[in-house]
């Protein structure tokens, strides 16, 4: 779970790019999927895909407010 945390919070807005608010959606719903598929496979147990699916959408906000925080910066500037 820590790994999708850096992603989305560290890695995407601030070395990543320009991680725009819709670009963040984007990755989270390709997340949902990926981890969902793992799941269908049976490549990952149903216990961890609810729980990184519990993360996306507990945290989906504050991701969110980051890259719109960030987003509004880069006009700024």
């Amino acid at each position: 779970m820590a790994d999708i945390d850096e992603f989305l919070a560290d890695w995407l807005p601030y070395r990543g790019g320009r991680a725009t608010v819709e670009s963040v959606k984007s990755h989270i719903a390709s997340l949902k999927t990926f981890y969902r598929f793992l799941g269908e496979t049976n490549q990952m147990s149903a216990a961890d895909v609810e729980e990184v699916l519990a993360l996306l959408e507990r945290d989906r906000g504050y991701y969110l407010e980051l890259a719109q925080y960030l987003e509004g910066e880069r006009t700024d500037t």
